[in-house]
């Protein structure tokens, strides 16, 4: 292997001894700061994987807790005994139903209602409840009176029972 001096003395033929000692110390400078540039490089790359680590970890929480807080209401409306198809059916029914506003403050009434009663919500703790939703016209406001069951009515609005 051939050192530092010997490199630069071909590279630079006519170079003087103090000159070749200034080119061999620059050289070995540049080599430092490229190890050194290496080092903080990689620590960058280490620190940004850390940051994306925990940036995941965050969101599954989150993401957690989302699912967490869900389980919690359908334990609170008692219906963790339902099959996952009756119960999904039931949210997909809810969801197509999202856009009828009256339906949905029914719903919010209703389900702050429950939210008041301590543990889950069996029939004997919740009873008839008040909920107002509005008719034709928008001045208007009806009052019925039903249980939180009665409020989610069946898939495209169909009434019948």
């Amino acid at each position: 292997m051939q050192s530092t001096t010997d490199m630069i003395k071909e590279k630079y033929p006519h170079a003087t001894e103090p000159e070749i000692l200034k080119l061999v110390r620059l050289h070995n400078r540049e080599e430092k700061l490229k190890k050194a540039q290496k080092k903080i490089d990689e620590a960058n790359k280490k620190r940004q994987r850390k940051i994306k680590t925990a940036e995941q970890k965050a969101k599954r929480k989150k993401e957690n807790k989302v699912k967490y807080d869900v389980g919690g209401l359908v334990v609170k409306a008692c219906l963790e005994d339902w099959d996952r198809e009756t119960l999904l059916g039931a949210l997909m029914a809810i969801k197509r139903c999202e856009k009828d506003f009256p339906k949905k403050t029914g719903w919010k009434q209703a389900g702050a209602e429950g939210m008041k009663i301590p543990g889950a919500l069996t029939p004997e703790k919740f009873g008839p409840m008040e909920v107002k939703t509005e008719t034709s016209t928008p001045m208007e406001v009806k009052t019925e009176t039903s249980t939180p069951m009665e409020v989610i009515e069946t898939p495209h609005g169909d009434n019948r029972r």
